[in-house]
């Protein structure tokens, strides 16, 4: 199984050019993959599940895409506890934010998120990295956004 932006931009080819793996999984994963886990044990199959691409009798299959997560900061928070050696690492990723707000007529529909990109709130993010620091002892980190510093100019 694959996933990512890279995949996700490319789900189609990827399967074809790499036979063992048998599933993309695009866009966002929360909701597609215990989807996608359930279904592996279903005799319906993978059809189902929206927004991965997959291979049905020699053929590549894409199903609708999976609805864009409007608000990371419902997700929870990572279990940082089941990192082995956090207490460790002088860096922690977080992640602030996903998608682009641009919609580029060249990018592939699959590669980009249409338009539509969602950010955490601020103060969370504040939160979370007090909370980090103070459990942890960690003071860097590394946030994390598809298009971090990308400024929509008004009218375009």
């Amino acid at each position: 199984m694959f996933g990512g932006p890279q995949a996700s931009a490319v789900a189609v080819e990827t399967l074809e050019a790499f036979p063992f793996v048998d599933v993309v999984v695009r866009g966002e994963a929360e909701q597609t993959l215990p989807e996608l886990l359930t279904a592996l044990g279903c005799a319906n199959g993978l059809a189902g599940v929206a927004g991965i691409t997959f291979r049905r009798n020699g053929s590549v299959v894409c199903t609708r895409d999976s609805p864009v997560l409007p608000d990371l900061d419902r997700l929870p928070t990572p279990a940082y506890h089941l990192w082995p050696g956090i207490e460790k690492r002088r860096t922690i990723p977080l992640e602030v934010g996903r998608g682009c707000p641009f919609a580029c007529p060249s990018a592939p529909p699959a590669s980009s998120s249409g338009g539509v990109s969602a950010s955490r709130l601020r103060h969370r993010v504040i939160e979370q990295m007090k909370a980090l620091h103070q459990t942890y002892g960690t003071a860097t980190f590394n946030l994390v956004h598809d298009t971090f510093t990308a400024v929509r100019a008004a009218g375009r």
